[in-house]
């Protein structure tokens, strides 16, 4: 045997358990992984989610603003009124905390769009 052959040998021997060892020693397993995203691509996920919320809300509020000087007293004092609930709710909002309903300020700057198109 040469010297590379005889490295070879013994390296394996240490790696490889004896016969003799492998039934009175602990097996160690391996833990199933599951097909789920890790902590913070969940944490992402949930910012993008967010992030769109708050650009479609941010999108509607713009459409409205754009208009402003064409639309009634009353519909200028509900777009107001909506941005301060939105501004008080930010203002109380701390981040151990849920965000705000963006969803819901969309769907109240939608229903004044729609009847702002209405006339």
């Amino acid at each position: 045997m040469t010297k590379e052959t005889t490295g070879r040998s013994t390296l394996a021997s240490k790696l490889r358990p004896s016969s003799s060892a492998i039934g009175a020693g602990t097996t160690k397993v391996r833990e199933p992984r599951m097909n789920t995203l890790p902590v913070a691509g969940l944490r992402k996920a949930g910012r993008r989610e967010s992030r769109a919320k708050r650009h479609d809300f941010y999108r509607r509020y713009d459409v409205l603003l754009a208009n402003w000087y064409l639309l009634t007293s009353r519909i200028q004092q509900e777009i107001l009124s909506i941005r301060q609930d939105l501004h008080d709710e930010l203002a109380r909002w701390r981040p151990h905390q849920p965000e705000p309903d963006w969803n819901a300020y969309a769907d109240r700057m939608s229903m004044i769009a729609a009847r702002t198109a209405l006339r």
